[in-house]
């Protein structure tokens, strides 16, 4: 037996899924909506999941559910909760796939009380449904980019005003220094050796 590459294709052919690169893309479609939890403290989020015209995988942010309003870190108040700031998020998709007003978006949906009627709530209205959509990124450690959904419109606006920058789009990964040098210059206020230090 023997084994050479003459029989190996032009070009190897990637049978695996294929994921949205950051960018803009129209025919963006609404696949699923899908009630998830975070490992650590099983906080419930949402997730819209979306396939390009191309069948290119694409997914939104987590979109928390809480109704509480947050502490920040100094002990203050937080501006609004997190389900204040994932409602803005169903209500720009809603808006962009019936290509109507924020009254009408908000009268689509209506009114829920439990995390799983909203899902079900928002299922019910996007999928199937076609937006224009502009993906951010965020590179990980390994260097990939991951991207998530940043914005959404109607198909309907022509041009489009989604505006997409790589520069600004993509959030570079920054590792975090865990060396004793790092921590001693955090816990201080700058000087290394501590000398900085009122004791």
């Amino acid at each position: 037996m023997s084994f050479n590459l003459k029989s190996a294709p032009e070009k190897a052919q990637n049978t695996g899924k294929q994921y949205v690169s950051p960018g803009i893309y129209d025919n963006t479609k609404v696949v699923e909506v899908v009630l998830l939890e975070t490992s650590k403290n099983k906080v419930p989020y949402m997730e819209i999941h979306t396939s390009g015209p191309n069948g290119e995988i694409g997914k939104s942010g987590k979109m928390f559910l809480s109704t509480k309003v947050g502490t920040n870190e100094d002990g203050s108040p937080k501006k609004m909760s997190a389900w204040e700031m994932s409602s803005g998020n169903i209500l720009d998709f809603i808006q962009a796939a019936y290509n109507n007003n924020r009254e009408q978006a908000e009268t689509l949906f209506g009114e829920v009380s439990s995390n799983q009627q909203v899902v079900d709530k928002t299922a019910a209205l996007l999928v199937g449904k076609v937006v224009r959509a502009k993906f951010k990124g965020e590179e990980g450690a390994d260097g990939r980019v991951w991207p998530s959904i940043d914005k959404v419109e109607s198909m309907s606006v022509t041009p489009g005003t989604l505006r997409y920058d790589a520069t600004r789009d993509i959030k570079k990964y920054r590792p975090q220094s865990n060396t004793a040098e790092a921590v001693n210059a955090d816990i201080t206020t700058g000087a290394k050796d501590g000398s900085d230090l009122p004791f």
